[in-house]
């Protein structure tokens, strides 16, 4: 089944797009093997959208002040997909790329608020991806 991505929200489609990229990385498939979000098991997708909406919705002054800098700044289109692939890598432990862009406390913000999210496992069986429940981070 072909999923429509472009009923998904451009923050949740970046975190997808980060953890499958993690996984296929992490797997050291070729480009004609990728996992992509139509591998993703429905319930996995269903967790991922309820979390991340919550996220968003609890830290829409940081996100909203995370756009609006960027566009203040001009160093380009800090786009919800960015957010939503940060979002991903800090609640896994790694460090964010387009946050660390920011102003300090922003970032810091950010990065603690992703933390409380706790993290994820992400696993492929059967050709199929799933994400385990979020554990909390320490």
């Amino acid at each position: 089944m072909e999923l429509d991505e472009q009923k998904i929200d451009e923050f949740t489609l970046g975190y997808i797009y980060s953890a499958l990229w993690e996984l296929n990385e992490t797997l050291d498939l070729n480009s004609e093997k990728n996992y992509d979000i139509n591998n993703v098991a429905q319930a996995s997708l269903d967790m991922i959208a309820k979390e991340c909406k919550i996220f968003q919705e609890n830290n829409k002054e940081l996100l909203e002040k995370f756009y609006s800098t960027q566009r203040e700044s001009g160093t380009g289109n800090f786009l919800p997909e960015h957010a939503g692939y940060d979002f991903w890598i800090t609640r896994n432990k790694k460090q964010p790329i387009f946050w660390n862009q920011l102003e300090i406390q922003l970032a810091r913000s950010l990065i603690k608020e992703a933390k409380k999210s706790g993290n994820h496992s992400i696993i492929e069986k059967n050709g199929v991806v799933h994400f385990s429940t979020p554990s909390q981070s320490n």
